[in-house]
């Protein structure tokens, strides 16, 4: 039964769903795994475009302003690829390869599309 409060209620909701409808739709950004100096200098300069003073603007309240911990790291803290590089042995390229061939054509019921 419909009472005069959840009337009221249904109300609200429909009228903030209809505020609502008039919001731009917000997405993610178009970024690929790679690089794409293209469109960032376009996600760049509309930015710019939409706030000019972006770049003089202060952090948001509680960003930190340094980072400090052993998981930050900087190009020159690198030395020499073996650094970042892992080789893989034989053994561990035969094990991969032997999980490949023990699910090749096997159902694949854990993918989701």
């Amino acid at each position: 039964m419909l009472s005069e409060d959840n009337y009221g209620q249904g109300r609200y909701y429909s009228s903030l769903m209809q505020s609502r409808a008039h919001d731009p739709v917000l997405q993610q950004p178009d970024i690929s795994y790679h690089p794409d100096k293209e469109k960032w200098f376009a996600r760049t300069a509309k930015r710019l475009a939409e706030n000019p003073q972006l770049p003089s603007s202060s952090l948001p309240e509680g960003f930190p302003l340094h980072l400090n911990s052993p998981l930050v790291w900087e190009g020159k803290d690198w030395h020499d690829e073996s650094e970042w590089v892992f080789e893989l042995s034989d053994n561990d390229l035969k094990e991969i390869d032997d999980a490949v061939q023990h699910f090749h054509g096997k159902p694949h019921f854990f993918i989701y599309h």
